[in-house]
């Protein structure tokens, strides 16, 4: 018994320096505030025939916005038609504001097609006095005489640390980027458009998020498309708004443990447990 002594009280040591670091790390994790993009963009394309482009095609362009940018705007104007379009983060608890129109002259050679959209993203932490789900309220107002279409997803992010992709096409973020990427789950997506009979016209919808927990993540993304073609027009700079029923506990920014604390911690407790059975043995 004399003789384990010595071993002991190095091993108690040896637990007292693993314990503690890792003990210290979880009672200062890190602050993680999440991605938030927006997205802007119009063009122009003609001749619009039978099919749009080709050789000796008139083609135009502007963008704007990316990640960590609140507020984006692009506009074009030209002999093929007009657009603009603008995404920002202004909304109630900052939620996607999305506007956009775009108008084919009629008088463009050989026709034209004029498209604008603008995008959103924004990430939202469940604190203290969260709920366990969150309904948010959708309104798209405008007319057309060609197309306006929205689509708003709700997805969790289980990994906070790490910012999720983005995508302002429906498409590529539904089916690519959310669906392909282990981290991401998508909880719901609804789609709203507009009838192309040239009135004002207004469509509402509702999308929900799963169950969640304090400390969780999830984002609320936006797409706003609009085209005219040939003479034709899509405007909804009367805007797609969105606004959470109630938003009790959300913020921006949370507080996410490190993964590397809790490894670093097992792996501590691993030790001593084989460095015990070594000495008793």
């Amino acid at each position: 018994m004399p003789a384990q002594a010595p071993t002991l009280r190095p091993l108690a040591c040896a637990a007292a320096l693993l314990l503690a670091a890792p003990a210290w790390a979880v009672m200062a994790p890190p602050t993680v505030k999440a991605s938030e993009v927006t997205r802007a963009a119009v063009s122009t394309i003609g001749p619009c025939p039978s099919y749009c482009g080709g050789a000796g095609g008139r083609w135009d362009f502007d963008e704007a916005g990316g990640e960590g940018v609140t507020s984006s705007f692009a506009e074009l104007t030209n002999a093929d038609g007009q657009g603009r379009a603008l995404a920002a983060l202004t909304g109630p608890t900052e939620l996607p504001v999305l506007k956009a129109e775009a108008y084919a002259n009629p008088a463009a050679l050989g026709g034209s097609l004029v498209g604008a959209g603008a995008a959103g993203m924004q990430g939202f932490f469940v604190g203290a006095g969260g709920l366990p789900q969150y309904l948010l309220d959708l309104r798209l107002e405008g007319q057309a005489t060609h197309y306006v279409s929205a689509d708003v997803a709700i997805f969790r992010d289980h990994d906070p640390l790490t910012a999720p992709g983005f995508s302002s096409d429906p498409g590529t973020m539904i089916h690519e980027v959310i669906a392909l990427t282990p981290d991401l789950e998508l909880y719901d997506r609804v789609t709203l458009d507009l009838p192309a009979d040239g009135t004002l016209q207004l469509a509402t919808g509702q999308i929900a998020t799963g169950s969640l927990a304090e400390g969780q993540l999830f984002y609320v993304w936006a797409s706003l498309r609009v085209s005219g073609l040939r003479g034709t027009y899509g405007d909804a700079f009367d805007t797609l708004t969105m606004d959470f029923q109630d938003a009790s506990g959300l913020s921006h920014t949370g507080v996410v443990p490190e993964p590397a604390t809790a490894a670093t911690l097992l792996a501590g407790l691993g030790l001593l447990a084989w460095r015990r059975r070594r000495v008793r043995g």
